[in-house]
């Protein structure tokens, strides 16, 4: 992780928990949610889980805010991309 934004934590890493997934029988994909891949360079809203059947099953984790809206990738060319809507992450932050 590079960094916080906002309320920063003192852990360099968090666990961000998201709806679905797969093992060796099975997959399961939940529209609208986020999906990560390995190396991927993100910036992301985060929310502490409140929902009752995960919140408190293992370690502190967060989810995403708003599913896959809370989720903007980072490009090698230093923008920032959401859908088909890009943008550097200057005018992200500007936004914000």
């Amino acid at each position: 992780m590079d960094g916080y934004l906002k309320n920063p934590l003192p852990e360099k890493e968090v666990i961000v928990r998201i709806q679905g997934g797969s093992d060796d029988y099975v997959s399961i994909d939940v529209e609208d949610e986020s999906s990560f891949s390995p190396g991927e360079r993100v910036f992301l809203y985060l929310n502490n889980d409140t929902w009752a059947d995960t919140k408190d099953f293992g370690p502190e984790h967060f989810v995403v805010t708003g599913a896959s809206q809370g989720k903007f990738t980072l490009t090698d060319n230093g923008r920032v991309t959401q859908f088909a809507r890009s943008l550097t992450l200057d005018e992200l932050l500007e936004i914000i």
